[in-house]
């Protein structure tokens, strides 16, 4: 199982609305830094619980939802660290979402920042880990030892071998915690890496090779001496 890693950088755009699939190639908007719904200034909506919530993009599945800054969530925390509103898992709830447009052949660099509910200890609700999945399998976690009440960016690389079987694919992220802790994401985007040329390998010379190299160059040094004197 893969954990989450340090940041990168260029990151590309996804796009699409609830209902479609997001391209990862096109310019755009499908709720990556969760501003919709729209909520006022320190409210908060539990999506996941709520059936007349509007669900943009993303799946909210659970006790999972979007808050705004200084809500009853988020006051203890920095603001969110893209507009105003960061997505929310509390418990065992999940968000997902399907993406499509993947390059053959390509490693992609998913993405995001992410926090624990500053009061989650002294409250007693324990940690929170956030479980990354790929169409059902986990493809890193961000354990609760690496949150801290400050964002984050946690990047996971998806390889060409996880990325081949499907035209599209579902990006879930998921809570382990059934106590209470809550952790917050925003800005998820990918990263499309450079693309590998193959070709043979030149290796490292044996020993042996660098004893001939060297007595190739001083006969060569040698003949060199001996037409200058020549001429």
């Amino acid at each position: 199982m893969k954990t989450a890693v340090a940041a990168m950088s260029g990151l590309l755009t996804v796009s699409a609305w609830a209902g479609a699939v997001c391209n990862v190639g096109s310019d755009g908007s499908c709720n990556l830094s969760f501003e919709q719904p729209v909520l006022t200034s320190g409210d908060f909506d539990y999506i996941g619980v709520d059936p007349s919530a509007q669900q943009v993009g993303w799946t909210f599945s659970g006790m999972t939802g979007v808050a705004s800054n200084s809500s009853a969530f988020t006051a203890l925390n920095a603001n969110a660290p893209q507009g105003s509103q960061v997505a929310l898992i509390q418990n065992s709830g999940s968000i997902s979402q399907s993406f499509s447009g993947f390059t053959s052949g390509t490693q992609y660099a998913l993405s995001f920042l992410a926090a624990d509910r500053a009061d989650d200890a002294a409250n007693g609700y324990g940690t929170q880990s956030l479980v990354v999945s790929l169409d059902g399998a986990t493809v890193g976690t961000v354990t609760g030892a690496q949150l801290t009440s400050a964002y984050q960016t946690f990047t996971i690389n998806l390889t060409p071998a996880e990325l081949s079987t499907n035209s599209s694919h579902t990006i879930s992220f998921s809570g382990t915690n059934s106590a209470g802790a809550t952790v917050f994401f925003d800005n998820v985007s990918f990263a499309a890496a450079a693309p590998v040329v193959s070709g043979p390998s030149l290796g490292v010379p044996e020993p042996a090779t660098f004893g001939f190299l060297s007595l190739g160059l001083a006969l060569m040094g040698a003949c060199g001496f001996r037409r200058r004197k020549l001429d």
